[in-house]
């Protein structure tokens, strides 16, 4: 589903037709009981699309699950917990599971042998479909212990990946005309809420004593920045 300009831009090319917000939910009901994973546009705010994606098909899943390009999508702020009194080691959820995150471990012999599921904390989307498969009630979602960063805006999130991608002097300096001043607040925002060593390694390659100075400041406050870059 597109939403948002994403969805008036497909509409106006008569490739999408509008739906109400009733058939919407309708569409993700019928995806939830498909035992489909819900991955979205990695913003906060004006989100172009939601997509519901299995393990066979979604390019995305596959480069997490063929080649272990793990940040691929990024996860929600929930990970999945396994109750092992409740666990009955019936494979449901390792089967459910779209990213090959699960899997189940046994012990004992004969009578005595037990089966239980456990998974890569690492590999976890947090989608919940391993939730809903469980018919035991073993399975719940908890809150990550460090949240993950989402992205206010599609500029935010485009920032965002240039400091990952060692990238942001490019994004910069590629057609400064077009930055405003706006654009570059938002830029130190996200700086701002990026892990110092990223941040620091980002604005190196800018080689701007300017630039240098402006960081500092916005991060003279929390002084998380400022010491590194200093």
């Amino acid at each position: 589903m597109s939403l948002n300009y994403g969805a008036e831009m497909m509409i106006r090319s008569g490739i999408s037709r509008r739906i109400t917000t009733a058939e919407a939910m309708r569409v993700l009901e019928t995806a939830k009981e498909a035992g489909l994973a819900q991955t979205g546009d990695n913003v906060q705010r004006k989100v172009t699309y939601l997509c519901s994606c299995c393990g066979c098909c979604c390019g995305m899943i596959q480069a997490i699950k063929d080649y272990d390009i793990r940040n691929a999508i990024v996860s929600s702020n929930w990970i999945m917990d396994v109750d092992l009194a409740k666990c009955k080691g019936c494979g449901k959820c390792v089967k459910a599971c779209p990213v090959d995150a699960i899997d189940l471990v046994e012990e004992g012999q004969g009578d005595e042998k037990r089966k239980w599921a456990v998974f890569d904390a690492g590999m976890c989307l947090g989608c919940g479909v391993c939730y809903s498969a469980c018919e035991f009630g073993a399975i719940t979602m908890r809150s990550r212990e460090r949240r993950v960063f989402t992205p206010e805006t599609v500029f935010d999130r485009m920032v965002s990946m240039a400091i990952e991608r060692g990238k942001l002097a490019n994004l910069l300096f590629d057609e400064p005309e077009r930055l405003s001043h706006r654009a570059i607040g938002r830029v130190l925002a996200v700086l701002e809420k990026s892990p110092p060593f990223k941040a620091a390694m980002a604005i190196k390659p800018l080689r701007s004593t300017f630039m240098n100075a402006i960081i500092k400041g916005a991060k003279r406050s929390s002084g998380e920045i400022g010491n590194v870059v200093g």
